[in-house]
């Protein structure tokens, strides 16, 4: 089943397969996942395997321009984006900077700047052509 837009809750139950007769003597656990429509039946015998996943989800209910900037979730160095989906808003990360991890949180692990690289790169640029007499 394809997840609609808009959708709040999603709640998960898991049951035993043949009653666990595959699995009672090493793991009687169970496992919940989600996966592209069509993904499953082609691989049910190799489970272990990465599962591609789309999963577009977005803050609260209100726009960017909406929300009290205090009470804003986005992390350093990132834009604050209205969703195309319906309520609420996304974070991502600025021009000149790359997502290492999620935009949520702390510089170290969301949005790192690469954009003094690039300012770097264009002042050693401007020496080199000064260097053989061109103009910029």
């Amino acid at each position: 089943m394809q997840i609609p837009k808009g959708f709040k809750i999603l709640n998960i139950t898991t049951r035993s397969v043949y009653n666990y007769s595959y699995a009672r003597n090493f793991n009687p656990c169970s496992y919940a996942f989600l996966a592209r429509e069509g993904w499953y039946p082609s691989n049910l015998t190799n489970v272990d395997q990465e599962v591609p996943t789309i999963l577009n989800w977005t803050v609260g209910e209100q726009t960017c321009e909406s929300t009290d900037p205090s009470s804003k979730v986005c992390g350093p160095n990132t834009n604050c984006v209205n969703s195309d989906d319906g309520p609420g808003y996304r974070c991502v990360c600025k021009l000149g900077y790359r997502c290492v991890g999620n935009p949520y949180l702390s510089e170290s692990q969301g949005c790192q700047g690469q954009q003094l690289q690039v300012q770097k790169w264009i002042a050693e640029l401007g020496e080199l052509l000064e260097l053989f007499d061109l103009e910029t």
